[in-house]
């Protein structure tokens, strides 16, 4: 099993107009939701978008031919005006900005489209009418095979039943690098749990999100520790580091999970970073057995997501129930 992304937070998406909240105990393993929810008054064309940026566990970009998605998500329409004409949905996305768009167009009548899109802008729609399951939270997987060539394959299951499957011509499309949930107006919305991208099925899949509870055995960073607790995101709670080579650790509740018929497919560490510094970063460390791990980077400036994955445990060993208690995780920053 290969993961290429698992998140659910601000503290994993790229974004942009986005807001988050509190979730009700319903939802105890995700914390918090991502809206990307359109502004009112009339403005139906700025973006709120979700990026989902792809990566392995060496931190490097990668570029998919063939994978599977999951986005557990509410796609709301509160309208019926079939006159709207202000696009929501996911999109699948290579870097030259080729994609796969499952899309809402307009109004609550209109279904799901789905279309092909080159990097020169030609749209290909290849169905119209599919439904999303509008107004209650819902798991959407994708898989997705020979992206790039003319025999490809799309299949969307809504909560783990096949709704619908395409076989065609994929030439036109680059290989996926990120996966974007977007809305541009507060008629067509789009609430955002949680999304994986991984090589094997996602079907049945689900994340424990785990949030420091308290301090680690490192705690260089100057701060109050409750202020890594806090969720959702306060612009206003943080703790700060000037220099290079300093290191804050947390240790958070053991999740849980049926072990009898789950198995761990990899863990994610997120944190949110304000970076003001072009030759200083921040990496997600962990220690495990007692040996600090550093985690390469995401290097860049302002306010951003850095995810590391794991596909293993630092030893080898796959993630079971008893190697994942003795975690302590957290950041550190290093010179670029």
């Amino acid at each position: 099993m290969t993961l290429y992304f698992a998140g659910a937070g601000l503290d994993s998406f790229f974004g942009t107009n986005l807001t988050e909240r509190n979730l009700t105990s319903s939802y105890p393993n995700i914390i918090t939701e991502i809206d990307c929810v359109g502004n009112a008054n009339g403005d139906y064309t700025t973006p709120h978008v979700a990026v989902a940026n792809l990566t392995s566990a060496s931190g490097n970009s990668v570029a998919l031919s063939s994978y599977w998605c999951q986005v557990y998500a509410n796609v709301n329409s509160s309208s019926s005006n079939a006159a709207l004409s202000y696009p929501f949905g996911i999109s699948f996305v290579a870097a030259d900005k080729s994609n796969i768009n499952f899309t809402k167009t307009y109004g609550i009548d209109s279904g799901m489209d789905i279309n092909l899109i080159s990097n020169t802008g030609v749209v290909t729609q290849i169905k119209t009418g599919l439904f999303w399951n509008t107004g209650s939270y819902t798991n959407y997987d994708f898989q997705f095979t020979g992206i790039g060539t003319k025999t490809g394959t799309i299949s969307i299951y809504v909560n783990q039943v096949l709704y619908y499957s395409w076989s065609g011509d994929l030439s036109s499309i680059g290989f996926t690098t990120s996966v974007t949930i977007a809305s541009t107006n507060h008629f067509e919305t789009v609430n955002l749990l949680s999304c994986i991208v991984q090589d094997k099925s996602t079907l049945g899949a689900y994340i424990i999100k785990q949030i420091g509870t308290t301090a680690g055995s490192l705690t260089e960073w100057t701060g109050q520790f409750s202020n890594l607790t806090k969720v959702p995101y306060d612009s206003t709670s943080y703790i700060l580091a000037s220099s290079a080579g300093l290191s804050e650790t947390a240790i958070g509740t053991v999740p849980t999970y049926d072990n009898t018929m789950f198995y761990i497919s990899g863990v994610t560490l997120t944190s949110l970073v304000l970076n003001t510094s072009t030759s200083m970063g921040v990496s997600n460390i962990i220690t495990y057995n007692g040996t600090t791990y550093t985690l390469p980077p995401v290097k860049n400036t302002g306010l951003y997501p850095n995810m590391s994955i794991l596909d293993k445990a630092p030893d080898g060993n796959a993630w079971n129930a008893s190697n994942i208690k003795s975690l302590e995780f957290g950041i550190k920053t290093v010179s670029y």
